[in-house]
């Protein structure tokens, strides 16, 4: 609902950039039941958009049918699928209309579309926290009784401010009293600094450390998804940016988080870990033609184990080392791993390429957000068939099908036997 670190009585404008203060917001009288309808601008698209779309789905099947051939089982699917479809937006329909919240003298009820009213106590809530959902923000009123479930909004009601300061005077807000807990935590925390403004200089330097390495991990995803030029560069650059992530987590003594939740004090740098390593992945895989695997799996044993056991030692808070955690984070140097063994077997490598002939029998692109240039090539070195395989652009543009090509096959300098197209 509002920004990490921002004060208690501070949000923000969901269209602007004007701040509002939650204490000068005018409430209702206190002994009044509050009633907060889904917008009035949703309920009037809704009638408007809606309505004709449901008559369409009954009739429009009907009309198609007259007079026509289709065998009878599709003269029954199709009017039974166009009242499904009618069946589901008459359920948005009543949804946006019915659904209400309604803040009663003891407690909250809330009507949904379809179902009887859920209602929590003010003496039963524990509190709420906003989370973002896919199109709005989306409200959890957590009960005391951890047996019961959240009771669960989405926030689409009429006049959000007024509807956000009435839930800060009515629950307390549970990620803004987890963050100001975690705060003090932080600023008890001896091993940061002889004093507290020691450990809050501490605090803001790991934050603006891990901004920089965030950002810089950013411009480091699209340069080498985009334009890996020149190519070692990137690749080196894409290959550091995980170890210096986990190494930021160390050397922070904690104050930096491989994960974290998104109210929480302490910055996190799992994106400075994740994206570059996910490029490191797909550039080997886009970039580097194996011929033979059997030798690439005792290198990447041996570089996976150790970026792992790295990054499990840097990950030393305890209550950090979660199996989600440990799992995302080996996985993150599984696919790092991969692409870095990849380059150094390719980039370093000096042998003398042997040359093989072979005929490009098919070509083609495939587009997306990028395009990427196949071949397909006929037999060259074994009995394995025609392949398939990636080409650099300059590559495809120079081969027509049905004309010769030439592939290189070098050892690599990790042993690892690759091969190219010119």
């Amino acid at each position: 609902m509002g920004r990490p670190g921002r004060p208690l009585g501070t949000w923000e404008l969901k269209s602007g950039s004007e701040p509002w203060n939650l204490a000068q917001v005018s409430l209702p009288a206190a002994d009044t039941d509050i009633v907060y309808r889904v917008s009035k601008g949703m309920r009037v698209l809704g009638v408007c958009f809606l309505s004709p779309l449901i008559a369409a789905c009954i009739v429009a099947p009907l009309w198609l049918l007259r007079g026509s051939s289709l065998d009878d089982g599709l003269r029954i699917t199709l009017p039974l699928l166009g009242i499904a479809v009618a069946a589901l937006f008459v359920y948005v329909l009543r949804s946006t209309l019915r659904s209400r919240l309604e803040f009663l003298s003891t407690g909250i009820r809330y009507t949904s579309g379809w179902g009887a009213p859920k209602e929590l106590t003010y003496d039963e809530a524990e509190g709420y926290r906003v989370r973002p959902g896919r199109n709005t923000r989306i409200l959890l009123l957590q009960p005391r009784d951890k047996a019961r479930r959240p009771l669960k909004i989405e926030l689409v009601f009429e006049r959000a401010k007024e509807l956000d300061a009435l839930l800060g005077q009515k629950f307390r807000n549970l990620d803004e009293a987890d963050l100001q807990a975690e705060v003090s935590e932080i600023l008890a925390d001896e091993t940061l600094g002889t004093s507290e403004e020691d450990r809050r200089a501490a605090l803001a330097s790991a934050k603006g450390q891990a901004r920089i390495l965030n950002a810089a991990a950013t411009g480091l995803v699209f340069w080498g998804f985009i334009y890996p030029r020149p190519y070692g560069l990137v690749m080196i650059a894409l290959a550091a940016a995980p170890i210096l992530a986990v190494g930021l987590i160390r050397w922070s003594n904690g104050l930096v988080a491989f994960d974290g939740k998104r109210t929480s004090a302490r910055p996190t740098v799992a994106y400075a870990a994740m994206g570059p390593a996910m490029v490191m992945g797909l550039r080997g895989f886009l970039d580097w033609h194996i011929l033979s695997w059997s030798a690439f799996w005792t290198p990447f044993a041996v570089f996976a184990g150790t970026m792992i056991a790295l990054g499990w030692f840097c990950v030393q808070r305890p209550e950090t080392k979660k199996l989600g955690t440990l799992a995302v984070l080996s996985f993150v140097f599984l696919v790092h791993s991969y692409g870095l063994v990849l380059f150094l077997n390719g980039e370093f490598d000096r042998s003398v390429p042997a040359i093989h002939s072979t005929v490009v029998v098919r070509r083609w692109t495939v587009s997306g957000r990028s395009t990427s240039y196949h071949f397909r090539v006929s037999p060259w070195i074994d009995d394995r068939g025609a392949r398939d395989i990636t080409v650099a652009r300059q590559v495809y543009d120079q081969h027509a099908a049905g004309s010769p090509a030439l592939i290189g096959v070098c050892k690599g300098c990790l042993a690892i036997p690759w091969f190219f197209v010119r």
